[in-house]
């Protein structure tokens, strides 16, 4: 057998095997011989007996975590938090997927401990918590919330940068969590806070005030926001030459 006839033979073969294996798929598909699962319903297991107030109660020391803007190696995350943490027990953290991580505590005050003395920063992006919650879905979740430190420019007057008085200046901005150490201590005309924003809608970067009869405006600094916030609109999540509403204004 010539070269050629050997070619058109193997040629000849590999046609018909496609062709049968085409053909089976087509019978599974059309078939749909696959077997059929009866389906599982998630809420009897969560509610069939068991010790479930005492799992219950262990995951009440669990927290889900994201860092924002970035998706960040577990390995980094485990790092930075062993140097940061001051925690007295162990603590795991287990990657999820789509960025999040599952932390796990074994203390209740280790736990408190890394809420109240954050917010914490990996690669100088801050690592947002959620409370565990039933049905969590990493593929799912949105971040809607976040601790951060803002920054009031240029002054506000010295008799105001008390907790009570800047929940009352910033409460378009968001819910004031608490003081710095210098603020806390000093009066200060550039004092900075930790508040609770709202990461799907508008950001304030401006707050007109009027102190002693006079009028003026009061710039919101956001620490840590700059690779996320877009000083064209105030949202959080692009930069102001892929904002939309540039886009559509200039268009």
């Amino acid at each position: 057998m010539d070269e050629s006839s050997k070619a058109k033979r193997s040629l000849n073969g590999l046609s018909l095997k496609a062709t049968e294996k085409q053909k089976l798929e087509e019978k599974v598909i059309n078939k749909k011989e696959w077997k059929r699962a009866r389906r599982v319903s998630l809420d009897e297991q969560r509610d069939d007996g068991g010790d479930k107030q005492g799992e219950l109660n262990a995951l009440e020391l669990c927290l889900h975590a994201t860092v924002l803007g970035e998706n960040v190696p577990v390995e980094v995350v485990k790092a930075k938090a062993a140097i940061m943490w001051k925690v007295e027990k162990k603590v795991d953290i287990q990657s999820i997927g789509n960025g999040f991580f599952f932390i796990t505590f074994e203390s209740k005050d280790d736990y408190n401990l890394v809420l109240d003395k954050g917010p914490w920063l990996v690669n100088e992006r801050y690592l947002v918590f959620m409370k565990w919650k039933l049905g969590f879905n990493p593929l799912k979740a949105c971040i809607e919330e976040a601790n951060v430190w803002v920054r009031l420019l240029p002054h506000l007057p010295l008799e105001f940068s008390t907790k009570k008085h800047l929940s009352h200046v910033l409460r378009d901005v968001g819910e004031v969590v608490k003081l710095d150490e210098n603020t806390e201590k000093y009066p200060t005309l550039f004092p900075r806070v930790c508040v609770t924003i709202n990461l799907t809608k508008q950001l304030v970067l401006e707050i007109p005030i009027t102190a002693g009869g006079r009028d003026s405006t009061i710039n919101v600094m956001y620490e840590n926001l700059d690779d996320e916030l877009c000083i064209g609109c105030g949202y959080v999540g692009h930069k102001p030459y892929n904002c939309p509403d540039i886009i559509l204004d200039e268009g």
